[in-house]
């Protein structure tokens, strides 16, 4: 909406020009009502626009400040959030924005059960705007080839842009890709990945930018400067204005880079043969995210282990409406996926 606004400024701004210079105006009358057809076929392209966006589904939850450790515990227990959570427990719709920075000052029991206290809601809400993409794209390949033009048409282009997968929207390869890519994570080897990479939520990334997964950018102003970064290099850690940012940007690292292809027919695999998405075996397409390759794999399934994340069972979210059932089921490794 802001390019239109933009746009439409611009077409105003070129009209007063012509009509105040005299000796263009006849003409410039002609190119006036060029100008205005222009505006009226630019509103109404962004009316298709919004006709045609995929809905994402996303869950609204609800931010708690989290000034230090202990408050941010207290929130937890008002809402009878424990760690870890008792069987067929239920999730809190609660968005930590921000680590508390006394994170690191927390025996380890408190730290860690903090950290996945945290991440847990946001990465199952995550999981589940993918899902809920994941489903209506599987909804549009049932039916017969989608006609060029359509409202589904451009949804799926929208979709397959997004996930960069190139190709006619028919083909059988770009359809099986495409679903290949846009799929939900196991949460425990995002937990795991997550208490990997910034150190349970107290490295300077994840305290000064809400960088849970260590990704790079090579984009100025994007990131922090790592302290020990090699000479001659110039990435820098991204950045994001919260945490959920983070989580959300990593799945779609995982589901996009080239580098995590063989985790992704795995979970392929998976899901055609009926079976629950297994983070310690998914984990094993993790190597190519360290330069430690399978020692790296050996510490994230050392922590889904060692946390008990692989015998989590069920875990659900509460409904956002009041319905007497939860509105998502996600069992984190042995009893399904989302």
């Amino acid at each position: 909406m802001r390019e239109v606004v933009v746009r439409a400024l611009f077409f105003k701004q070129t009209i007063m020009r012509i009509m105040k210079n005299s000796r263009f105006f006849f003409p410039g009358i002609f190119v006036v009502v060029l100008l205005c057809i222009g505006l009226f076929s630019l509103y109404g392209g962004v009316r298709a626009t919004s006709i045609i966006t995929v809905t994402t589904d996303d869950v609204v939850l609800t931010r708690v400040s989290a000034p230090n450790a202990a408050h941010l515990a207290a929130q937890f227990t008002q809402y009878d959030y424990d760690w870890p959570p008792s069987a067929n427990t239920t999730v809190p719709l609660l968005e930590v924005a921000t680590l508390p920075g006394d994170l690191n000052d927390q025996i380890v029991a408190v730290k860690k059960s903090i950290f996945f206290r945290a991440m847990l809601p946001l990465i199952l809400a995550e999981n589940h705007r993918i899902e809920m993409k994941h489903r209506w794209i599987e909804e549009q390949f049932a039916k017969d080839d989608v006609l060029p033009g359509t409202t589904e048409w451009g949804a799926l282009h929208q979709v397959a842009g997004y996930y960069r997968v190139k190709g006619d929207i028919n083909d059988i390869k770009l359809r099986r890709e495409l679903l290949r890519r846009v799929d939900s994570l196991p949460v425990a080897m995002v937990l795991a990945q997550a208490a990997q990479e910034s150190g349970w939520g107290t490295s300077r990334f994840a305290q000064e930018g809400n960088s849970l997964f260590g990704e790079w950018t090579f984009r100025k102003g994007a990131g922090i400067t790592p302290g020990e970064r090699l000479e001659g290099k110039s990435h820098t850690v991204r950045a994001f204005p919260n945490l959920r940012a983070s989580v959300r940007s990593y799945m779609h690292n995982i589901n996009l880079n080239r580098a995590y292809r063989e985790l992704r027919a795995m979970r392929a695999e998976m899901r055609m043969t009926g079976k629950p998405f297994n983070a310690y075996t998914l984990a094993s397409g993790l190597k190519r995210y360290s330069e430690r390759g399978e020692l790296y794999v050996r510490d994230i399934r050392t922590i889904i282990q060692g946390n008990g994340l692989d015998r989590l069972g069920e875990i659900r979210m509460v409904s956002g409406g009041g319905e007497d059932e939860p509105w998502m089921t996600v069992p984190v490794v042995s009893l399904g996926f989302l």
